[in-house]
């Protein structure tokens, strides 16, 4: 059975969840998860397709899951769920682990009869659910961008909006994500997201500090770029 690491050896991934991530640490929390299915899953191995008969509530526990609706012509990620997010198994969605991953899971069921005993669990789950269908939103908005570069500026706009921290005149953000996987949010390449980037560069708007930090400088042009939908001059 997977352990949940211990508080002080918690990935960086995990502490944007202190909330119920510290309940799942708790006394409390072990009863709570006690009859939760623990899963491991390998880069790319499916954790659910929308033809499955199993109807399950599922918490990620350790690395990225995503989410994401396909044809025989295409693929549209809709999100990236993270350590303490919650999704359930019966929808139109495939899920897919984005790299090693861990998940707990129990039938959906189960998990309301569990919930029935712990209301105070609840505003956590609403604040999952409310991640996930604004995720699924700027997705949308994303995409009626037909320029890839303003649809790249929009997510980084975002990003840095919500995950950024004030470095002087500009901001340090965190992709928390490999080029590839932002691709894949914005429905693009790989390649053309490095070329992007790279142009944004050129331009001033921001530097890159390591394969998944940036140094966004102006971050306002950033959002001229998403509102035009060209490229600044």
């Amino acid at each position: 059975m997977h352990e949940i690491p211990p508080p002080d050896h918690r990935p960086a991934s995990m502490m944007a969840r202190p909330g119920f991530l510290a309940f799942l640490h708790s006394e409390a929390g072990a009863g709570f998860l006690a009859g939760f299915e623990h899963i491991r899953y390998a880069k790319g191995e499916l954790i659910a397709t929308p033809g499955s008969a199993q109807d399950r509530v599922f918490i990620v526990i350790s690395g990225r899951v995503r989410a994401y609706l396909a044809s025989d012509e295409r693929e549209i990620t809709l999100s990236f769920l993270e350590s303490g997010d919650i999704f359930s198994t019966h929808t139109p969605a495939y899920l897919a682990s984005a790299g090693a991953s861990t998940i707990v899971a129990m039938d959906t069921r189960r998990f309301a009869e569990r919930m029935a005993h712990h209301p105070g669990l609840t505003p956590f789950l609403m604040r999952a659910l409310g991640k996930l269908l604004n995720d699924v939103i700027r997705r949308i908005e994303r995409l009626s961008l037909k320029d890839a570069g303003a649809r790249l500026a929009a997510y980084l706009a975002e990003t840095t909006r919500q995950r950024g921290t004030p470095d002087g005149e500009g901001w340090l953000t965190p992709l928390g994500m490999s080029l590839g996987e932002v691709a894949l949010l914005l429905g693009s390449t790989r390649q053309t997201v490095s070329a992007q980037l790279s142009a944004m560069v050129r331009l001033g708007i921001l530097e890159r500090r390591g394969r998944r930090l940036l140094r966004v400088n102006q971050l306002e042009r950033l959002e001229h770029w998403r509102e035009s939908g060209r490229m600044p001059s």
